[in-house]
């Protein structure tokens, strides 16, 4: 068994959350946690003893294959600066795979999970307090879009209460981990009720409409797992059927939703947003780098710097990380969506789960990486390297620790 215990558990579940979309991390603009991050991994590295034997799988062969092609791409456009974007890359990606390989898994990710739940909690009771008293005796830190409480585990736009962020540099980043926790929970681990609701309320006060969708959907799959449906193969051609119509008649889908609760999904069908039309778009402007550059892309920093050149007046963000990933370091960027993937190129990968449970996973984790920028994201990259290289039985034991 892999060294570690609940201390350990916490101290790596802090250092995932501070170097995934922290709001100080994002305001400071530092390197001290990817400092703090290599550290921790230093640590478990030294303090683990090695396996034996390491699976051949794609799981951990994927890490290899991006690193290499990251360095391939940095060498082709040298420059300091892609260097340094490419290096942060590498450094993010492969501290997440050696905490997957080194750490009690299980108890990391259940860990994880109660601090997302702590901070749902925590914002929540900041969204009620702020949107009713002055709370002008909390400490704040001021950006460039305005003042922000500054409590470490929870921060919120002093002057509005409109979307909630947990601790994260925007609520789109929230939902996205609320999502993972949810994920982890039904699928690798034991939900109770109360953990759903807490992640409902969550992914309510962020107003974030990406994220319910996607939160519907792994709620689909909570539900048929807690009915011991979701192995039925009736019950999986039905959802298939359903998921293939909903694609085709997605107009009416959308206009339903925004007709139930304009509040959450009216997004859905104002095409001149800017955030509709950046999720629209951000995917073909880095498509068109990669078609120029395919080999070796154009390294992090170039290709930002020619993403920003192409965009429109509404393209106002990197939103489509797939795409990002091959448009910077060319044709073996694929291997991140591969990642996305791979839960439904094996039966013996998570094999404790059904088809459709592979499907949902594998959905719930494309639709995210592709709602906002993941690239720097270490919780993301350990959830791809998890699902790609685990294996599993009923109980789940496995799944969390194989090789």
């Amino acid at each position: 068994m892999p060294f570690f215990g609940s201390a350990g558990a916490l101290i790596v579940a802090v250092t995932l959350i501070i170097n995934s979309g922290y709001y100080l991390s994002t305001i400071r603009d530092s390197y001290l946690p990817l400092i703090l991050l290599i550290l921790v991994t230093g640590f478990l590295a030294v303090m683990t003893p090695p396996r034996k034997r390491v699976a051949m799988n794609f799981g951990n062969v994927a890490p290899f294959l991006l690193l290499f092609g990251i360095g391939v791409s940095a060498m082709a456009n040298f420059s300091l600066s892609n260097i340094l974007s490419g290096g942060r890359v590498a450094v993010t990606m492969i501290c997440s795979y050696i905490i997957l390989v080194r750490v009690d898994t299980k108890q990391l990710l259940k860990t994880y999970a109660g601090l997302i739940r702590l901070i749902i909690l925590l914002s929540a009771l900041l969204y009620i307090l702020s949107s009713q008293f002055s709370l002008s005796f909390l400490p704040t830190i001021t950006t460039s879009n305005g003042a922000y409480y500054n409590l470490f585990l929870v921060t919120q736009k002093v002057s509005s209460t409109a979307r909630v962020s947990g601790a994260f540099w925007e609520p789109g980043v929230f939902a996205s981990h609320i999502v993972l926790s949810m994920l982890f929970d039904v699928y690798f681990l034991k939900i109770k009720a109360i953990h759903v609701l807490i992640y409902l309320l969550g992914m309510f006060i962020t107003g974030s409409t990406a994220g319910m969708l996607i939160m519907l959907l792994v709620f689909i799959g909570y539900l048929l797992k807690k009915t011991r449906m979701s192995g039925k193969k009736y019950v999986e051609v039905l959802f298939f059927v359903l998921i293939v119509i909903g694609i085709l008649s997605y107009e009416s889908v959308f206009s339903l939703l925004s007709s139930i609760s304009p509040k959450f999904f009216s997004k859905l069908m104002d095409t001149d947003s800017s955030t509709f039309f950046t999720r629209m778009n951000s995917p073909l402007v880095n498509l068109e780098l990669f078609a120029e550059k395919p080999l070796f892309g154009w390294g992090f920093t170039d290709a930002a710097t020619q993403y920003s050149l192409r965009m429109d007046t509404k393209l106002v963000a990197q939103t489509s990380t797939s795409t990002q990933i091959m448009s910077a370091i060319g044709i073996l960027g694929i291997v991140y969506t591969l990642l996305c993937l791979s839960p439904l190129f094996s039966k013996k990968r998570l094999s404790h789960l059904s088809l459709m449970d592979k499907g949902i996973i594998s959905a719930s984790l494309l639709l995210l990486v592709n709602k906002e920028p993941h690239i720097f994201f270490a919780i993301t990259w350990l959830t791809l390297f998890l699902v790609a290289r685990s294996s599993g039985n009923e109980n789940g034991e496995s799944v969390c620790n194989s090789a």
